[in-house]
């Protein structure tokens, strides 16, 4: 810029209009090229480029915050902004795998859905059934650790990750998911009884450690983890009476989730039955 007119100089200075840095380095690259052209630029030549290019950035702020919400809305869910749409559960996602290999742990997956929704949602109608699913995912929030990860990914079904789990500290977590569902026919004042079936996988490592050529290649290594979990969850709970909590064991059959006290604190502990 030490070429140009004092008045294009001036770009670099904090009282210059141009604010946003990103906007002023690009602007600054272009007034060099025209400095280069058109050395004579008059002064009121070089306000107008300003001004224009002061237009310019904030329209691209306007744009990019409205791009921001816009995205923040649609990875939230509708009925409960507490948790995540199955967009929002693939962009946090990516983060969660990052901070699982930084911190070199395991997490576990949960597949759910609400068991005998479709009863409810048909007698009470669709509005009674989308504040139910509302309130499923945030007794399913409310019953799980800030840093773990609620999204609904349809209709009314659910998927949770447990982070810093494996399969038998998160069978105990699942299972305080299942008794905060139980709770929902008295909130909801319906003779409907809710419960939920609830599948469990435990996120491998080759998952957690890939680094995906594309977001569609990330994303279908993520849906073959869930239909791991969803496995569990038809085959160990689903089909097995419902209102349980299945999971696949490294032995890659499915089992069902089992609890009794233990034998000093009174703690809850868990064994597996296969199916």
């Amino acid at each position: 810029m030490s070429d140009g007119p004092a008045e294009l100089q001036g770009l670099k200075q904090p009282e210059n209009l141009i604010k946003n840095p990103r906007v002023k380095e690009r602007a600054d690259q272009l007034l060099k090229r025209l400095s280069a052209r058109v050395p004579s630029l008059t002064p009121e030549q070089s306000s107008e480029v300003l001004e224009f290019l002061e237009e310019v950035a904030m329209e691209e702020e306007e744009l990019e915050a409205k791009n921001t919400a816009l995205q923040q809305e649609s990875d939230r869910d509708p009925y409960n902004p507490d948790i995540y749409t199955l967009q929002g559960f693939h962009r946090i996602m990516k983060d969660k795998l990052a901070e699982l290999e930084r911190n070199n742990a395991t997490a576990v997956m949960l597949a759910l859905d609400l068991d005998h929704f479709k009863q409810y949602n048909d007698t009470a109608g669709h509005t009674a059934g989308n504040s139910a699913l509302s309130l499923a995912g945030g007794l399913m929030k409310s019953a799980v650790r800030p840093g773990d990860v609620v999204a609904r990914v349809h209709g009314d079904e659910f998927v949770v990750v447990l982070m810093n789990e494996d399969l038998e500290t998160g069978a105990l977590v699942a299972e305080r998911v299942r008794t905060a569902i139980s709770s929902m026919s008295t909130l909801l004042e319906t003779s409907v009884p809710f419960s939920v079936s609830i599948g469990m996988a435990m996120i491998e490592q080759e998952l957690i450690q890939t680094n995906y050529d594309s977001d569609e290649e990330f994303i279908t290594a993520l849906t073959a983890l869930y239909d791991k979990a969803d496995k569990a969850h038809y085959q160990g709970a689903k089909h097995n009476g419902k209102d349980k909590i299945g999971a696949i064991l490294p032995d890659g059959r499915v089992y069902t989730a089992v609890f009794h006290t233990g034998p000093t604190d009174q703690s809850p502990v868990v064994a597996f039955q296969r199916v």
